[in-house]
């Protein structure tokens, strides 16, 4: 039995903090092509409609792209039909294209190439949901967040690549951290790759390594991170970002599971370490659009994993987060006072739309517990991102510049602390990249 079928067996399995609900899951989609007619059953959240043999439901046709279109059933029990600007379009009624998105409900109907897609019904389906209320560093209350961290506990008992998707915030390196430390893999490295960050000269050497002399700049001989990650985790950030032709490079990476270094012709090194990429790209809207490799995204995703925006998770959420971030903040504060929300703080954080998701939460909750002179916050006392109101008096004895890098040392000094210097940790409960914190580390001075 190779992984992913014992991925697949497994995932039924239930524990003592996990519960069955039912939810809608089950499509029945009547399509006819060419004279023809066939039922077919797609079970998930998500499926994807197109001719590459690797879909949920395959559309054999010239007119048809690899990856046309896609289905998503919401909590509520309907479907939005989405195109992936395929190459032809999808089209709702004989002359309305499809421009974004549509809300399906059974009878409705749907055009992809010559074929036509009717919705016949939409069944609930038995899924997990664990009651823990937490994986690895990732809290979450409701239906939603339970059935993700079963399916997170699933996903890291088993030892196989791993793609996760969300919008930017949503705490997608947490996951993957989670996956790491909750594996059999949780005693070796977890290396992160941010490919935002990689220079486009070193984005190979940073792969995949060189051997001394191989270019200008090589005095020694260096790993990649392929090579960094042996026996653990290697994170790769923002794979949507990756040059086409480094994307050539990974591919025969993963399936061969080794690398060569530049300077280094003839001689792959074997590399033993479990790959997690996220994005917060449509990587199948790149795939259509030739930014992507189609190859690549089917050899990452065979197991996927989708976080959830903080507007769309349980309004609970927001206070549960909340007072962990205003928990860490408080340890921050000179004279140790135990920050709270007040009702009407709460109020307000709940109303916003957070466009920005768990980040932009973070560090609205620690600006604002920063600057507060009360210790339970009020609606005023919340600093939403752009927000013009009057700082306390005590602050402005100083420039802003300067109130600014007093706040981001002293945060960056206890965090550190709490990790016990571990800066890759220290990146990750920042919500940074680890680049990102060693360029903070560097203009903050701090050794």
């Amino acid at each position: 039995m190779n992984t992913l079928e014992r991925f697949t067996r497994t995932f039924s399995q239930i524990s003592d903090t996990e519960v069955h609900r039912l939810r809608p899951q089950r499509l029945s989609i009547q399509v006819q092509d060419a004279g023809s007619s066939r039922e077919v059953e797609l079970v998930g959240p998500r499926s994807v409609i197109g001719a590459h043999p690797q879909t949920h439901l395959r559309v054999a046709s010239e007119s048809v792209s690899a990856l046309h279109c896609e289905l998503e059933v919401t909590d509520e029990g309907n479907v939005l039909l989405r195109d992936l600007n395929s190459k032809n379009g999808t089209w709702i009624t004989p002359n309305v294209q499809l421009r974004h998105e549509a809300l399906l409900s059974p009878g409705a109907s749907f055009t992809v190439g010559s074929a036509t897609l009717t919705l016949l019904k939409i069944s609930d389906e038995a899924v997990l949901v664990s009651t823990n209320g937490q994986f690895g560093a990732m809290l979450g209350r409701g239906a939603k967040m339970g059935e993700l961290f079963a399916y997170l506990s699933r996903v890291a008992s088993n030892d196989i690549d791993v793609l996760i998707l969300g919008e930017t915030g949503t705490g997608k390196e947490v996951v993957a951290r989670g996956i790491h430390d909750e594996s059999a893999r949780a005693s070796g490295p977890f290396t992160t790759l941010d490919c935002t960050t990689i220079p486009k000269e070193l984005a190979e050497s940073t792969l995949f390594g060189h051997q001394r002399g191989s270019f200008t700049g090589a005095i020694s001989d260096a790993e990649g991170v392929f090579e960094q990650a042996n026996g653990g985790t290697l994170f790769i950030d923002e794979i949507g970002e990756l040059p086409l032709d480094l994307q050539a490079k990974l591919l025969r990476a993963l399936q061969d599971r080794s690398t060569q270094r530049i300077g280094d012709a003839g001689h792959r090194r074997p590399f033993d370490a479990r790959i997690v990429a996220a994005t917060h790209r449509d990587l199948r809207r790149l795939v259509n659009e030739r930014r992507f490799r189609e190859d690549l995204l089917f050899r990452l995703g065979a197991v996927e994993v989708i976080v959830p925006p903080l507007r769309s998770r349980d309004s609970s959420n927001i206070g549960m987060l909340s007072d962990h971030f205003l928990a860490e903040c408080s340890s921050l504060r000179s004279d140790g006072s135990k920050l709270t929300l007040g009702r009407d703080a709460l109020a307000a954080l709940k109303s916003h739309a957070w466009p920005g998701n768990v980040r932009e939460l973070q560090a609205t909750i620690m600006a604002s517990g920063a600057m507060a002179e009360v210790t339970s916050l009020r609606a005023s006392d919340i600093r939403f991102r752009g927000s013009t109101s009057t700082p306390p008096p005590n602050i402005t004895s100083v420039p802003l510049d300067e109130a600014r890098e007093d706040f981001d040392r002293r945060y960056i000094v206890a965090l550190l602390e709490q990790t016990g210097g571990n800066r890759s940790e220290a990146a990750r409960r920042s919500g940074k990249s680890r680049n990102g914190l060693l360029q903070m580390l560097k203009r903050l001075r701090i050794e």
